[in-house]
């Protein structure tokens, strides 16, 4: 019966895993040519449900265009599912960056669009 139980409780588990998990296109304009244009099978992704256990937080993917002292760029990474785009560009503005476009999604590489 307790085999039983920790079959399901296994079962459980990586289903939930599986459900969570939540791989993200990540890249910076800043070094990584092409950012800015749509992703495709040979960009850099992440796995952001990795940063769980160590952070406590559950993750969105995010797509942010900014611009920096007339500079536009491009963000692709984890974004931590408390925060809105509101919340983001509340912040960048507090750095002098003004905010463009933000999205945030929570399905596996869906960051990647242009």
């Amino acid at each position: 019966m307790a085999s039983k139980a920790f079959l399901l409780a296994a079962v459980a588990l990586a289903a939930f895993a599986y459900v969570s998990a939540n791989e993200c296109y990540v890249c910076s304009s800043v070094i990584t040519p092409g950012c800015d244009e749509e992703q495709g099978k040979n960009s850099n992704k992440f796995d952001c449900a990795s940063q769980t256990p160590i952070t406590g937080q559950d993750y969105n993917c995010g797509k942010i265009a900014y611009e920096i002292a007339g500079v536009q760029r491009v963000e692709r990474t984890c974004v931590e599912k408390k925060y809105t785009c509101e919340d983001l560009q509340k912040q960048y503005k507090s750095q002098g960056i003004v905010l463009k476009e933000c999205e945030t999604c929570h399905h596996n590489l869906c960051n990647g669009g242009q």
